[in-house]
């Protein structure tokens, strides 16, 4: 008996050993650094603006399946799709444009309420919009920042559409470091989020 006892206990610890040894040879996953957009750098109107009274949706961009992950892209010069190793968005890049235009029309102030498709709420009016492009190009060995927007203004009532509008924006990277990247989005986020706002009022103004 104990001859088996051993023999078992024997067997039990091999068997330990192996599996051990098992996962030591699986991949490692890789380690991912997570960017957020930097802060807005809008500000407030100097002037106190006149409240539109309008409730706003902003809705979270249609996107293709490659913006629709965490990578951040690159867009070679033979047209070839790369992405960053070892960083990614904090989120997928239609909530990045969705959050920095709702922070946009917070800051100009003038429309009375905004809200996002997150939350069931009634508006007016709906921002919608497909995200064509949220990636990085190299031209001349440079990378260069390209985020465009079609947008469109909905009447929510009626369903029908008020306007639409393409919005494009290419911004040179100060260098090639993801830090660098990252903040060339920043800006050119502003940028489209400040010119979405202002074709918003435009063409939105009750009368």
């Amino acid at each position: 008996m104990k001859t088996v006892s051993r023999l078992w206990r024997r067997m039990t610890v091999i068997c330990i050993l192996g599996a051990v040894s098992a996962c030591s040879i699986l991949p490692e996953a890789q380690v991912q650094d997570s960017y957020r957009l930097p802060m807005s750098r809008l500000l407030p109107p100097a002037a106190q603006p006149a409240p539109v009274d309008l409730a706003l949706l902003v809705a979270t961009p249609r996107s293709g399946h490659l913006l629709e992950s965490q990578r951040i892209l690159v867009i070679r010069q033979d047209n070839q799709i790369n992405a960053y190793k070892g960083a990614q968005w904090s989120e997928p890049a239609p909530v990045l444009v969705r959050d920095r235009i709702l922070d946009a029309f917070r800051t100009d102030g003038r429309i009375k309420s905004v809200s996002n498709d997150a939350i069931s709420v009634k508006s007016d009016i709906e921002l919608q919009s497909d995200l064509r492009n949220f990636h990085v190009e190299y031209r001349e060995n440079h990378p260069i920042v390209h985020v465009q927007l079609d947008a469109s203004l909905v009447a929510t009532a009626v369903r029908s559409i008020i306007a639409t509008h393409r919005f494009s924006i290419e911004l040179p990277a100060k260098g090639e470091q993801v830090p660098d990247i990252v903040e060339a989005f920043g800006a050119a986020t502003d940028q489209l989020a400040k010119e979405v706002v202002d074709w918003t009022l435009l063409r939105a103004r009750p009368g």
